[in-house]
């Protein structure tokens, strides 16, 4: 039933908004102070989640996709400089790394394969590496 679930707004669906969330609540995560508490919570959820909506489907192409894409931590980098400049308390890099992979790793694949299988738009949702190449020029047809 939830596959059915659609947006009332062009290039807007619920599983990229879900990966959406997932991702603010792991940033979150790289604060100190933040671990086990609400943003854990959200992303516990989130797993618990995408991995019962995926169980009966092999994702290990999504996940070798990703576990290569995670090879170069230049964006991640970025956003622990970013969030250190912006006065928050981070967590040491590497420790915010680990921890945050830790985390991610559990839902990305999930995350990427449902995008595909439901034809959803890409939306917000940080990684690209879907086997269903997504771009400005998108060939399916949305819902105004």
């Amino acid at each position: 039933m939830l596959a059915l679930v659609r947006s009332q707004h062009a290039g807007q669906h619920w599983i990229t908004a879900l990966g959406l969330v997932s991702d603010a609540a792991l940033h979150m995560e790289m604060c100190e102070g933040s671990q086990g508490k609400a943003p854990y919570w959200m992303i516990r959820r989130s797993i618990r989640l995408l991995q019962n909506l995926t169980a009966d489907f092999d994702l290990s192409p999504y996940r070798e996709r990703l576990d290569e894409a995670y090879e170069d931590d230049t964006m991640f980098r970025q956003l622990h400089a970013d969030l250190t400049a912006g006065g928050f308390p981070v967590l040491p890099y590497q420790e915010a790394l680990s921890h945050c992979l830790a985390l991610c790793t559990k839902y990305d694949a999930e995350v990427e394969f449902l995008i595909d299988f439901l034809e959803a738009p890409r939306g917000f949702w940080g990684h690209s590496i879907g086997l269903r190449r997504v771009t400005g020029s998108e060939s399916r047809s949305v819902r105004p």
